[in-house]
């Protein structure tokens, strides 16, 4: 017989041991995509929990690292009320209390597992522990938009915004900018070791530079020579040329958005996976004929992005795998990755550069190098800009000198440097690479 929880005055579950609860069974309203029946353990502190796990839970559904000693008691000075934490360490909700009222500090969903109605069951199972909440949420988290759906309302404090339920609203904007203050414990920094990450070059090709073996041969004999002087290398690429010739030959026409993003029908996708499985297994192929040690698909299963739907199967990325990268790199010195990331509902189409740029970020890269069918962003009488800026790029999309996919590229140029790449360069894939690869030619990002 299912176990239930008995509330204290204050809303909070009086268990001292763990209660594990079938949410399947327990009459909550809980709209999931399909019957689940997660076995949920709720606990009182962090005794008796794998940390370990939990610490790789929380890492990878936030994307980003946690801080050294969170788990420990007493690193926040905010005392531990509840874990509710999934058996299999795919969720977790840890509660505080901020001045006596219930804090929600981690809200946790691993990739595989987002968006199967396991989020929504321990919310309500949340939700049935306390009758008051409240919470923050940052600008860019992808979950802002559920939270506006599932709280009662919100507040601008400093950077963040602050979420409540069961709380008049002249308390919880009170203490909405001491929850606010409450230092960061997940921190956008790269979750590779120092040491590894300084050694990681992330290098984007496209189909177009990938569309002969005589092209593909040079890329493989440049990577082998960047091998050659320690540096580990990620190589993201596209495959819209071959997608493209794919998709006309079975008969689906090609559109795209306004700003020049391929709109991926259902029914495209196996057509898309099958194009750029085909350019993975010839880049590795070509790499690993050299002797050099490279992770790709014909040799490992690869699956390091996590990606969120924005138009039918195109994505953008979510989150990184970085713990499976790090353990990639460890074994090789390439890891060859294709455009494809992956949600609740299968594969995404998701742009090369937006891939690229964010692996470059989560790796904490020492360089991002987009290689391109022209020599860099060019002016508009065609000449190479040799350093670029944000202020310059506005100017430039204002008055039209980039658009389309060059304006794609240099937005997500100028994040990777806003998100802490050192070195970012656009440049020619065509030409010499080693004078790409040594900082000769192109454009640099600043």
């Amino acid at each position: 017989m299912m176990q239930k929880l008995k509330m204290q005055g204050d809303g909070r579950a009086a268990s001292k041991t763990p209660i594990r609860i079938n949410l399947a069974k327990s009459g909550l309203d809980t709209p999931m995509a399909e019957p689940k029946a997660s076995e949920l353990l709720i606990h009182k502190d962090l005794d008796g929990f794998d940390k370990a796990r939990m610490k790789e839970l929380i890492e990878r559904s936030f994307g980003k690292t946690l801080t050294a000693g969170y788990l420990e008691a007493g690193q926040l000075g905010l005392p531990v009320e509840l874990v509710i934490l999934e058996r299999g360490y795919q969720g977790v909700v840890i509660v505080m209390k901020v001045e006596g009222v219930p804090y929600l500090d981690k809200f946790a969903v691993s990739p595989e597992f987002q968006g199967n109605g396991l989020g929504r069951e321990l919310w309500d199972s949340m939700r049935t522990a306390y009758s008051s909440m409240i919470w923050r949420c940052s600008k860019d988290n992808p979950v802002k938009g559920w939270y506006l759906k599932n709280s009662e309302g919100n507040t601008r404090s400093g950077d963040w915004t602050v979420f409540w339920y069961g709380l008049d609203s002249s308390v919880a904007e009170g203490l909405a900018p001491k929850v606010a203050a409450i230092p960061q414990t997940v921190l956008s920094r790269p979750a590779l070791s120092a040491q590894l990450a300084s050694k990681v070059w992330v290098i984007k090709t496209s189909g177009k530079l990938c569309d002969t073996q005589e092209k593909i041969a040079a890329l493989a004999a440049e990577v082998k020579r960047l091998t050659e002087r320690g540096l580990k290398v990620v190589l993201p690429h596209g495959g819209g040329k071959q997608i493209d010739a794919q998709l006309a030959a079975n008969g689906i026409a090609t559109t795209k958005d306004e700003e020049g993003v391929r709109i991926t029908p259902l029914e495209a996708m196996p057509i898309i996976s099958e194009a750029v499985a085909s350019i993975n297994k010839q880049i590795g192929d070509a790499i690993a004929a050299l002797g050099v040690t490279v992770a790709y698909s014909s040799n490992t299963n690869i699956s390091l992005v996590n990606g969120e739907a924005t138009n039918q199967r195109t994505g953008k990325v979510a989150t990184i795998e970085v713990a499976a990268l790090q353990r990639l790199l460890e074994k090789n010195d390439v890891v060859v990755l294709s455009c494809l990331g992956k949600d609740a509902q299968g594969e995404l189409n998701i742009n090369a550069d937006n891939v690229a740029a964010a692996i470059a970020q989560a790796v904490g890269a020492e360089r991002l190098i987009m290689l391109s069918d022209v020599p860099g962003v060019l002016d508009g009488k065609g000449r190479i800009i040799p350093e670029m800026t944000k202020e310059i790029a506005e100017a430039l999309k204002g008055c039209g000198e980039i658009s389309g996919g060059m304006a794609i590229k240099v937005s997500q140029c100028l994040d990777a440097v806003a998100g802490g790449v050192p070195e970012v360069i656009l440049a020619d894939g065509g030409g010499a690479l080693y004078d790409v690869f040594s900082g000769k030619t192109g454009t640099k990002f600043a």
